[in-house]
């Protein structure tokens, strides 16, 4: 079982990344969390990582203000959550403070 707890200010952001987990599930507790997210058959390259148990994929790449009609846009706000679909290539921004 892996678990992480995020928190950041309003317009910090996490990069592009697939997670090597089967199951992931992220719920906001406060504030506005927007997710952008790529189907798993659209294929990128790593960046290089620091040397551990990598749990992600790192692409460097800037999807949050990258518009494709391959992506899909969504907004979670308190109390809501999403399973992700494995494989899913994904990045968030905090629109406000979040947890």
């Amino acid at each position: 079982l892996h678990w992480a707890l995020w928190l950041g200010g309003a317009g910090s952001m996490t990069a592009m990344h697939v997670d090597y987990q089967d199951f992931t599930f992220l719920h906001v507790v406060e504030g506005v969390k927007r997710l952008v997210l790529i189907p798993p058959e659209f294929n990128f390259s790593c960046a290089p990582q620091p040397p551990r148990r990598p749990t992600s994929c790192w692409t460097g790449l800037d999807i949050l203000s990258w518009r494709s009609p391959l992506t899909v846009e969504l907004t979670l706000r308190a109390g809501d959550g999403l399973v992700f679909p494995p494989g899913y290539w994904h990045a968030a921004e905090n629109l406000e403070p979040t947890v």
